[in-house]
């Protein structure tokens, strides 16, 4: 008979005490036994319970004096909720090709540490590909388990984010919190394979809300305006080597805090300078790095030409390709039901982000209408 999954972990993690996250993930699922499965939503609806508690008690602001129940404690609850959502996916086994092409990578830039030569991931950057070696400094093995724990922490970052601007934005936590933890709940729960696996996606979403946080939250510890503005430009410069595609929408969060300067000031011509010259530094020591071995072609033709021949490539999805065709050939009614069948039988993860846009438009408004004297369109444009 052949040996289960379960086993084969069980076996290399007995024999092999610095094993990785997946085996130790497998090694716990077995210890709880039969009754894993209500232990692990028994925990998980306590964390829910604790947190929609919190959400709860922000509408009294009388009662956030406890640090109980401070912004510091709810942070701590939608990142243990997310947290044990999610641990369960981090089992050794492929959800998505892209996922083993970065540890594939990973792996290989061990041997050859180098950008664009040991690990080429095509229209991923380096920056991908190289925090997913974590786990070889600490003794473990890297496997889909770290991969997956690195990028759900680079997608807690981002929610963190979310609630510490939403706070700076509108001077009340109540409807933050509200919309904060209702994307954690859903996040908890969700479990389509294309989401819970690493994707490039991750490490450039939780760089560009760090980059919103540092120019819209008024209250960052001990940052002055080019303090802000040295950590946007590197941060902004690192995304171009997570994922190209996202460098606009770097670039763009970049203008805007420097517009918000006042370009007639001083100051903001000091912080152009700043960032400008910030923004040189992660280029100019990944491209010395791959000079030295003599690899700098690579930098054009296994990541720029392979972006633009990326992007360059007409991907039209089934949705517009079979809804939307002649009407001689195919009536409305027949392309209302395809369209229909498409968005509920093949687009999950387009009908995810419109049910979680909607729980998030809903859960900001119900906090919205609670806490009088805040604009409207301020639980709008987060939600």
């Amino acid at each position: 008979m052949q040996e289960g999954f379960l086993e084969s972990n069980l076996r290399a993690i007995r024999s092999d005490y610095s094993s990785g996250i997946s085996d130790l993930v497998a090694f716990f699922l077995q210890s709880l036994g039969p009754g894993g499965i209500s232990l692990f939503y028994f925990v998980l609806l306590g964390l829910v319970c604790w947190g929609a508690s919190l959400v709860w008690t922000s509408f009294a602001p009388s009662s956030n004096t406890s640090k109980w129940r401070s912004d510091k404690a709810f942070l701590l609850v939608v990142c243990l909720t997310v947290l044990w959502g999610r641990w369960p996916h981090f089992i050794d086994r492929e959800y998505n090709p892209d996922e083993s092409a970065c540890l594939a990578a990973a792996v290989r830039t061990l041997d050859v540490p180098a950008p664009f030569v040991g690990g080429d991931v095509t229209t991923m950057g380096p920056l991908e590909v190289l925090p997913l070696t974590w786990p070889h400094f600490l003794g473990m093995t890297i496997d889909y388990g770290s991969a997956r724990l690195f990028g759900l922490a680079c997608c807690l970052v981002a929610l963190v984010c979310t609630f510490l601007i939403g706070r700076s934005l509108t001077g009340t936590n109540t409807w933050p919190r509200a919309v904060t933890f209702t994307i954690a709940v859903y996040d908890a729960f969700f479990s389509h394979l294309e989401i819970v696996c690493y994707t490039s996606e991750m490490v450039p979403t939780g760089m560009t809300f760090l980059m919103l946080w540092l120019a819209l939250d008024k209250e960052v510890p001990r940052l002055g305006p080019l303090g802000r503005a040295s950590l946007i430009g590197i941060l902004g410069s690192s995304i171009g080597f997570t994922k190209l595609q996202f460098a606009p929408l770097a670039a763009a969060v970049g203008i805007f805090y420097l517009v918000k300067l006042n370009p007639r000031t001083k100051l903001c011509w000091k912080a152009t300078a700043t960032m400008l010259a910030s923004a040189l530094l992660i280029p100019a020591i990944l491209l010395f790095w791959v000079s030295r071995f003599e690899s700098i072609e690579n930098v054009w033709i296994s990541y720029i030409q392979a972006n633009i021949r990326y992007t360059e490539t007409v991907r039209v999805t089934r949705f517009f390709v079979e809804g939307f065709v002649d009407s001689s050939l195919y009536p409305l009614s027949a392309r209302v039901k395809l369209a229909y069948a498409n968005y509920f039988q093949f687009f999950a993860e387009l009908r995810a982000f419109s049910w979680t846009s909607t729980f998030c438009l809903i859960a900001g408004l119900i906090a919205q209408k609670r806490d009088q004297g805040k604009e409207r369109w301020a639980s709008l444009a987060l939600a």
